[in-house]
């Protein structure tokens, strides 16, 4: 197991290759688990445990503090007690707060779907059922994991079948429906293919949420109306959500046009 800080991510080799990764960002002190992920060619070899414990062994020898909003790295430190003290539970957002936080009324627990007996798998998160205790929070950390997994359509399966997504920084953005909120989403991963979703704050109330972001990569493709500039992005933005049976019905997503059209310069 190695860190590579340059891309934000602690990786597993095997057989000369990364093998998988888990990724992160460092904020406040903070080491803050986003996603892990195990090329399925290396499935069963028990390198997603190893990568696990390796990244917090790791945390633990820096003096850092845990946030594991990865579902994988939840549910391994809840099997593994002794890295309980690691994490930092009052540190993350409200409404996604780690795994192993929330067995007190709070949120429910998020965990991984692909088996975890031979260690591997990722960081997929279960689509919120209607009426659930909690949605909000699970439907949003879906969609988070979703940009930092690169998967527009994971991206979409947060929202309503009849979702909307408008965007204020550009006139007439509005898009609905998942297949037309994937499309763009993936666009938008095509053009920043290491982009990072950082999470910088989180509001609920009732069936609305807002959420601070960061949108950080390299831009090497093509945006409509914007051509490759080879140049690090960091895009800083809001979104507010209108909440229905635990899915997104409405994002308003208003963002700062400015950076991202200084590109041009």
């Amino acid at each position: 197991m190695r860190d590579n800080p340059e891309r934000r991510r602690f990786e597993v080799v095997a057989d000369g290759v990364v093998a998988g990764f888990a990724r992160y960002q460092k904020r406040g002190g903070r080491i803050v688990f986003v996603h892990t992920e195990i090329d399925p060619a290396f499935e069963g070899r028990g390198l997603g445990s190893a990568l696990a414990r390796g990244a917090l062994d790791a945390a633990r020898e820096l003096g850092e503090p845990v946030i594991p909003l990865c579902p994988f790295i939840a549910a391994y430190i809840e099997r593994h007690q002794e890295y309980a003290d690691l994490v930092d539970r009052d540190g993350a957002p409200r409404g996604l707060r780690p795994g192993l936080a929330l067995r007190d009324g709070g949120l429910p627990r998020l965990a991984c779907r692909h088996p975890v007996a031979g260690g591997s798998g990722c960081c997929a998160v279960e689509t919120p059922r209607p009426g659930e205790r909690g949605g909000a929070g699970r439907s949003l950390q879906a969609l988070i994991d979703g940009w930092n997994s690169r998967d527009g359509g994971r991206v979409a399966a947060a929202f309503t079948p009849d979702g909307v997504r408008v965007e204020y920084a550009k006139p007439g953005a509005r898009l609905e429906g998942r297949d037309a909120i994937a499309a763009q989403a993936q666009n938008y991963m095509t053009a920043v293919p290491d982009c990072v979703l950082d999470v910088r704050g989180l509001f609920e109330q009732g069936e609305t949420a807002t959420l601070e972001w960061t949108y950080r990569g390299t831009h090497t493709g093509e945006i409509p109306g914007l051509e490759a500039s080879g140049r690090d992005i960091s895009l800083p933005g809001v979104s507010v959500y209108r909440l229905r049976d635990g899915l997104i019905e409405e994002e308003r997503v208003y963002w700062d046009a400015a950076t991202l059209f200084g590109l041009m310069d």
